[in-house]
């Protein structure tokens, strides 16, 4: 929580403040690459359920993908959607285009940040301070983000981030 968030919540439940803290995300800088105009590469990372909005992400990339045969749509994450989103991958004739990382760690995570010209979350749920869009934040990428709480309470924009509304 932030510490505005943390002083809410432990006077709206003051039985429990003790358990409301402040809590720090560390992100590492790392040494900004240069992207090259032809890198197509758009990364999601994440778990792979129903919040995540995952199905629409796919089919927007399908009509990138009509576009630039390049492109590429690599999926860093597992989950119980799995199946159902390579299926629809299938279906838009995507599997050459769709890079299935699966679960992945943190170094791993953070490669592929800085790699890929576009990094995407597609949240239209609730979600708190998400970790992917801190990480990157740190990279050379560009942003395309849904409106979720923490993308309004920050102004990100000012960053380069390009927020869009739910889908």
């Amino acid at each position: 929580l932030s510490k505005e968030e943390t002083v809410q919540f432990q006077n709206r439940f003051p039985l429990f403040r003790e358990k409301f803290h402040t809590a720090k995300n560390i992100v590492i800088p790392l040494e900004l690459q240069d992207l090259s105009e032809d890198n197509h590469e758009i990364l999601f990372g994440g778990r792979f359920v129903p919040k995540k909005n995952i199905p629409s992400l796919i089919t927007a990339f399908s009509f990138i993908a009509k576009c630039f045969s390049n492109a590429r749509l690599i999926m860093a994450g597992s989950g119980p959607l799995e199946k159902e989103l390579r299926k629809r991958a299938a279906e838009y004739n995507l599997s050459e285009q769709v890079i299935w990382e699966g679960w992945v760690d943190r170094t791993r995570l953070r490669y592929l940040t800085q790699r890929c010209r576009v990094v995407v979350f597609t949240s239209t749920d609730s979600e708190g301070m998400p970790m992917m869009l801190l990480e990157a934040l740190n990279s050379s990428s560009i942003i395309v983000t849904t409106s979720v709480r923490w993308t309004r309470s920050y102004p990100i924009q000012d960053l380069g981030v390009i927020e869009v509304d739910g889908y």
